[in-house]
């Protein structure tokens, strides 16, 4: 087929059963071939090009956040100071996109799914984590990015579903001629190659690291800041360790090394992974200055405290049926029937507001990665179980909750 817009683009669409016999011979490929072999065959097999991509406008490539994940491991030695310990792997292993020795820059769409690309290394509450966010700068073409979400739900409820839009527009717009069984053959031949490129595991590694070799190192593209075309050094696939519900992304060594730029890395403690979230204590904050990383501390620092009112309650869970009072007025009663104020019961029991609060050791933080560097100011509870008789219009105290205000931020 041709499709007048790209008249020297031809491609021939199989029946379906031709298209299954032919996956399955290619599976049958042996690691061992050399990426270049492997790609001949599967252009063999399938008469199907890989230059299909979408553009990208500046203003797009201006608005890309781009995520990646470091754990320090035993024996590791990284330089905070230094972009490139936090860049693309110096000697890298073969990969789901890259051949063994090929470096490309691994990336993803958030920083939650970047750690889940290296979840096995996380040691919850030990492992110290590193998550870079990068951006494109001062591109002055626009670049093609090759998408693999053919099959996937097509949506705006994600940005796997978004990803799945954008690429069935895309081929729509393309082969407006074809329908019916023709149609339905090519969505079949799309959706099989995506399930071969995202299997999970390693098994097909030497398949699809050899289609990102093709893309990425043979076909014409020319690399420079201020002149020449640059074909296709973007390819965006779903996160295979967030069961296709997030996107990932790979980029080539070049395009990276020109045009990308290091905005900001947290290191953190991971404390725990669990259905696509991501706890953790976060620990500094690094940014650009000068081509190197300076670093900020994280710290919370209370702010302010309010001694004219608490909440109290006669439920022993934590935070459950509150009742706001006067902290200074006699509302409670002790076992020798003493009517007094909860400031009066802290001072005899030699308890102060900052006891309370320097006890407080889980604030409420928020989980996207992105603490403002300069600090916010935020709002919480300090709780002080009561053990002795204290009671409150006849029902025993069992809680007492004091507010306080904290800022919480990078100095």
């Amino acid at each position: 087929m041709t499709d007048p817009k790209f008249p020297d683009i031809h491609f021939k669409v199989y029946p379906k059963k031709v298209y299954d016999k032919r996956f399955e011979e290619l599976k049958k490929l042996r690691k061992g071939l050399h990426p270049n072999e492997i790609t001949k065959i599967y252009r063999e097999l399938f008469d199907f090009p890989m230059i299909f991509g979408m553009l990208m406008s500046k203003d797009e490539l201006n608005d890309f956040p781009i995520y990646r994940a470091r754990a320090v491991n035993k024996g590791d030695f990284i330089d905070e100071t230094d972009p490139c310990h936090f860049s693309y792997a110096p000697s890298p292993k073969k990969l789901r996109c890259n051949v063994k020795g090929q470096q490309v820059f691994y990336g993803a769409g958030d920083g939650a799914t970047a750690m889940y690309e290296i979840k096995k290394k996380i040691i919850p509450n030990k492992t110290i984590v590193y998550v870079s966010r990068w951006a494109i700068k001062d591109c002055p073409v626009e670049p093609s990015m090759h998408m693999i979400f053919h099959g996937l739900p097509e949506n705006n409820d994600s940005h796997v579903g978004i990803m799945a839009s954008a690429t069935g527009r895309g081929w729509t717009s393309m082969i407006q001629n074809m329908e019916g069984e023709p149609l339905d053959n090519l969505n079949h031949y799309l959706k099989a190659f995506q399930e071969i490129f995202t299997y999970p595991g390693t098994k097909y590694y030497h398949l699809s690291s050899a289609y990102i070799h093709e893309i990425f190192e043979n076909m014409d593209g020319e690399y420079s800041a201020t002149k020449g075309k640059i074909s296709m050094p973007i390819v965006a696939y779903p996160s295979v360790a967030r069961n296709k519900e997030a996107v990932n992304f790979v980029f080539k060594k070049e395009f990276v090394d020109i045009f990308f730029c290091l905005q900001q890395v947290d290191k953190m403690i991971v404390t725990s992974m669990k259905d696509g979230r991501v706890g953790y204590k976060p620990i500094s904050k690094g940014v650009l200055v000068g081509g190197k990383i300076e670093w900020s501390n994280f710290q919370i620092k209370v702010s302010a405290s309010d001694y004219d009112w608490a909440f109290i309650s006669d439920n022993e869970e934590i935070g459950q049926n509150l009742m706001k009072v006067n902290s200074n007025d006699a509302i409670l009663q002790d076992r020798e029937n003493n009517k007094i104020s909860i400031n009066e019961y802290l001072s005899r029991t030699r308890v102060s507001y900052r006891t309370l609060i320097d006890g407080v050791t889980q604030m409420t933080k928020d989980d996207k990665l992105d603490i403002a560097i300069e600090p916010l100011k935020k709002e919480t509870m300090a709780f002080m179980e009561v053990h002795e008789e204290l009671y409150w219009k006849k029902n025993r105290v069992k809680q007492i909750g004091f507010p306080f205000w904290y800022k919480i931020g990078y100095q």
